[in-house]
């Protein structure tokens, strides 16, 4: 029970940080949602992914950028983490999502 209460936790959190960010730097409605989306896939694994929430909230947002082949000069630049700490997250979501029909409609298959 309380795996499944950290779980939510964490999971609003992540969600709460995307659209905060979302916000602050102006990205679009399609990229935000696409975060949330690899967010919530992510956590389907019933792990969490990352204990620092807003860095995994960050590596969501550029790799729903990348996904939508957008871009955004400086994305890195404007979240309030450090380059390393999108990277560390951003490989743990690729990793965990490797096999997600998510990214499937990107790939083409």
């Amino acid at each position: 029970m309380n795996k499944d209460l950290q779980l939510d936790v964490s999971l609003n959190d992540a969600i709460h940080h995307i659209k905060k960010l979302s916000k602050k730097i102006q990205l679009n409605e399609l990229i935000a949602s696409l975060s949330v989306k690899i967010i919530e896939e992510s956590f389907k694994s019933s792990l969490i992914p990352s204990k620092n929430i807003l860095g995994l909230a960050c590596a969501a947002i550029y790799f729903a950028v990348i996904l939508l082949k957008e871009t955004l000069d400086n994305i890195t630049e404007q979240l309030p983490v450090t380059y390393r700490v999108i990277q560390r997250n951003f490989s743990t979501l690729r990793y965990i999502l490797m096999n997600s029909k998510l990214l499937e409609e990107f790939n083409g298959t």
